[in-house]
């Protein structure tokens, strides 16, 4: 017995834990990679709340009261933080952090080791918050000398068994910063020539044992960052003085080398595909370069095709009305374009990668700046679509915010709405479960059922043909069909 009851503790624990989107584009390597399987063929409308005057960052999904069920966690950029119920979309709490507007995701762990939730908020007011989960009042403020553009990251950076964040600074001081999370005291902080918008990544790169930090500023350069003491390991240029902006990257072996690539995209619409030494592997050009803009989000990485190689996602963004935009999907090894999606259409939204749908195969889910959230398949399909009343920038979070057991889709929109998406279920029939065929039976087939704990909770004797089980409370019933 004693066996059993450690398993089901195990089951429970890892599920709770791949359940919730706890930063933004769900990792620390930013790859956007929901490991949750879905039942989503056709979506619902399961709530909306219109918490704010306009939304550009993404959502978290964690419990963040310690309840059992997922809350979902956004910033608005009239100053407040929301914490709303994910089973039902009412707001738990509202906090106003005014005058200090929120532009990025949040970032939810128990950054203090007291077994309760925070929130890190990031703010374009020259501030991090550091929030309590249960109520949204503040712990700590800390200061900086940048706006904040950037979502914030986190990991244990310098072994110490505590979380400490990290985040980019956009114009003024123009570092990117590393705090202690349980106080928000400083550990290090680098200065660059110019500041970062977007989200750093966290790995392993060199396989030391320690952990990198990869950030890209808006000059064109990617650094590779000491985690511990801030130091600068490697620069990449991406060699050319009007790039302005690059993505997040995204870090993930994409060649099968046992050895980490980190990718991103810039301004003039090319993807690039760094060794974990920071040398070319390979780039790729959109368009005929400058009327394709790759700006905001970051690149998804997944074996969307199950070949054993990764693809490369991204989204992209007109310069030039016309322009063969749209959402890219690239092999990881060698970086050969496999499809566009979509093309017209300007998806600033970094794509989010789950089998939503439980065919066995990623899918892919991205917004647009023509107000619609698009779900595509591995071909480069569309599936289906959900339409909002304005742009979609933020990346979809995944996550079962209802505990139903399956993922549902949870985004920010610039009509000021959040919005979750769940399966369509028709209600006009009941729900029953698995079909049973049973083939060149002689005379009755003996059929036995048993629940999770290994206890027989039903016998049946059956003869050949189709059955539907139908299960109604504790009772159970076969119903033959052919």
């Amino acid at each position: 017995m004693k066996k059993l009851e450690w398993l089901l503790i195990l089951n429970i624990f890892l599920y709770s834990h791949q359940r919730n989107w706890p930063m933004f584009h769900y990792d620390k390597e930013n790859t956007g990679l929901s490991r949750l399987v879905g039942r989503i063929n056709q979506y619902i409308l399961k709530w909306s709340v219109q918490p704010s005057l306009r939304i550009d960052a993404g959502c978290v999904i964690e419990d963040v009261n310690n309840d059992g069920n997922m809350e979902v966690i956004i910033g608005t950029v009239n100053d407040h933080v929301v914490c709303i119920n994910g089973e039902d979309g009412s707001i738990l709490w509202d906090k106003n952090l005014s005058p200090y507007r929120i532009h990025s995701d949040c970032g939810v762990a128990d950054f203090d080791s007291d077994g309760k939730m925070e929130i890190m908020v990031p703010s374009n007011g020259y501030a991090v918050h550091c929030l309590n989960g249960e109520d949204g009042s503040i712990l700590w403020q800390r200061q900086i000398q940048d706006q904040i553009i950037s979502p914030v990251n986190f990991a244990d950076l310098d072994n110490d068994g505590k979380l400490e964040i990290v985040f980019g600074g956009w114009q003024n001081g123009q570092y990117v910063y590393c705090l202690n999370g349980e106080d928000g005291s400083e550990l290090w902080k680098v200065q660059f020539v110019a500041g970062v918008r977007v989200s750093p990544a966290i790995a392993d790169i060199d396989e030391d044992g320690k952990l990198e930090v990869i950030a890209c500023s808006s000059n064109g350069y990617v650094y590779a960052i000491n985690g511990e003491d801030g130091s600068i390991l490697w620069t990449y240029y991406v060699s050319n003085p009007a790039t302005f902006w690059i993505s997040a990257p995204a870090i993930a072996d994409l060649d099968n080398d046992n050895k980490l690539e980190i990718v991103f995209g810039t301004w003039e619409g090319r993807v690039f595909c760094l060794s974990n030494t920071g040398s070319i592997k390979w780039v790729y050009q959109l368009g005929s370069g400058g009327e394709i803009r790759i700006v905001g989000g970051a690149p998804a990485i997944g074996d969307i095709d199950l070949d054993g190689i990764p693809e490369v996602i991204i989204g992209s963004e007109s310069y030039i009305t016309g322009t063969s935009t749209g959402l890219h999907a690239f092999k990881g090894n060698n970086g050969s374009l496999l499809w566009t999606f979509g093309l017209g259409l300007d998806f600033n939204s970094a794509p989010s990668l789950c089998d939503i749908n439980g065919d066995g195969y990623l899918e892919i889910i991205a917004g647009t700046d023509q107000y619609d959230v698009y779900c595509v398949n591995r071909y480069g399909s569309q599936l289906w679509v959900f339409h909002t009343d304005s742009c979609v920038k933020s990346s979809p979070a995944i996550g079962d915010i209802d505990n139903d057991g399956f993922p549902e889709i949870v985004f920010g929109s610039q009509d000021r709405k959040v919005y979750a998406l769940d399966e369509y279920v028709n209600v006009k029939e009941p729900k029953i479960g698995y079909k049973f065929i049973f083939k060149n039976l002689v005379q009755y087939e003996s059929f036995t059922l048993f629940n999770l704990a290994g206890q027989r909770i039903s016998d049946k004797n059956l003869k050949e043909g189709i059955y539907i089980l139908k299960i109604k409370g504790k009772n159970f019933k076969f119903l033959k069909i052919k």
